[in-house]
């Protein structure tokens, strides 16, 4: 029988996808399941291609540190604000390519289930290059579910 005890809510923070929390939290409750609520940083342009006289390396990693440091406190307190009541509960800044990170903590986890929004990126590049909902629906070894954020009724 197919279990779920352990959801992936990948965000990357904005109102459209945490607008998805309350269904998420339901539905952990309902399976009384561990929640994983991942965010994911792109990786930091490479060292070597940097312009040495543009930019110098030590500001660049204070301003990564930086960013680092702030994305992973608005999780927190996202986490902290949507899930409370919550027992079973991780929260992870993970970096990468989106997709690729998500699927890879998805396996390294053995996460039962993914549930993440999807929004069309409008034109031509939505067409070509998909969305990242569509590649980890293509990509994951587990179920995903996806929701367009702005078609949940309230």
């Amino acid at each position: 029988m197919f279990q779920i005890e352990k959801i992936l809510f990948p965000t990357d923070l904005s109102d459209a996808t945490n607008s998805l929390a309350p269904i998420v939290k339901e539905l952990t409750e309902l399976f009384n399941a561990e929640l994983h609520v991942v965010s994911v940083m792109a990786e930091p342009v490479p060292r070597d291609i940097l312009l040495h006289d543009l930019i110098e390396i030590s500001s660049f990693d204070e301003y990564q540190n930086h960013l680092r440091t702030g994305l992973e406190e608005k999780l927190k307190t996202f986490v902290e604000e949507s899930f409370s009541g919550l027992e079973k509960k991780f929260v992870s800044l993970i970096q990468g390519d989106p997709s690729d990170a998500i699927v890879q903590y998805a396996r390294d986890n053995e996460i039962d289930l993914i549930i993440m929004g999807t929004v069309t990126k409008p034109g031509l590049a939505g067409r070509i290059f998909g969305g990242t909902a569509h590649k980890v629906t293509g990509n994951a070894s587990c179920a995903v579910m996806t929701m367009n954020p702005f078609k949940i009724k309230k």
